[in-house]
Order: C-alpha cells, then sequence, then structure tokens
C-alpha cells in the first residue's frame, strides 16, 4: 500500500491538488487498514473486530481528518486514474 502511494505522489508532481488527494487517499487507507487488510473471512469472532476497532480508533486520534479522508476517497480516487470497467466506488458512508 505504501509503494502505491508514495508511486502515486510521485506521478501527482507539483500539483497541490494531486499531492492532497494522494494524501487524503493515504490517510484513509492507513488508518482503516485493519479493516482492509487484517478482518479476514477466517475471523474468530467479536473479539477480533474489537481488535480492528480498537486500532482504528488509535489511530483517528493521531489523525484528526481521518473520517473525512474516508467519507471524500471516492470523489478523489481519480487521482488513481482508477479504468472505468474497474466499477463503482461502494459508498463509505455505510461504514460511518
Amino acid at each position: 500500500m505504501k509503494a502505491l502511494s508514495d508511486l502515486a505522489m510521485v506521478s501527482a508532481g507539483d500539483s497541490t491538488i494531486e499531492v492532497d488527494k494522494v494524501a487524503c487517499f493515504r490517510s484513509a487507507v492507513m488508518g482503516f487498514a485493519p479493516f482492509v487488510f487484517d478482518l479476514r473471512q477466517s475471523c474468530k469472532g467479536l473479539h477480533d473486530v474489537i481488535q480492528c476497532v480498537l486500532s482504528v480508533d488509535e489511530f483517528a486520534k493521531r489523525d484528526t481528518a481521518l473520517l473525512r479522508n474516508w467519507v471524500n476517497f471516492p470523489y478523489n480516487a481519480n487521482a488513481f486514474e482508477i479504468p472505468a470497467w474497474y466499477g463503482e466506488w461502494p459508498s463509505p458512508l455505510c461504514l460511518v
């Protein structure tokens, strides 16, 4: 994930708007990484989910813009030139 966001930063160049979009992406994905990457179908129950929630909460305490970045991420996804055939981005509002 870090490599992808680093490459996106390089391709954003000197454009402040594009750099901000990539920073929004990085904040959103890294903040919610426990849900995106760590919570598997092999989850053993509520304890594993609570551990993910606590990890996200710790990140949110350090990054006060986390929820705003998560909500704005679909609008900034064009910074990554995601092909139209990939489909629609799900609304993050269902997770807030």
